[in-house]
């Protein structure tokens, strides 16, 4: 978390976001000892290809 941080400093980015499932009770622990606070609710939606490049999401 310390090298994600650091990176982002160094690129400029003035905030660090990323996601997990709400479920994910150990994730969540593992993000708020840093200081990290919950900050939006994440929606998506298949945008219909048959396989979505360069992810390991797939539809």
């Amino acid at each position: 978390m310390r090298d994600a941080e650091y990176r982002a400093r160094t690129e400029g980015c003035a905030l660090i976001r990323f996601t997990s499932n709400p479920t994910r009770t150990g994730a969540r622990r593992f993000c708020d000892r840093p200081g990290f606070t919950p900050g939006h609710i994440g929606y998506k939606k298949p945008s219909g290809l048959l396989r979505c490049p360069n992810t390991r999401i797939q539809p």
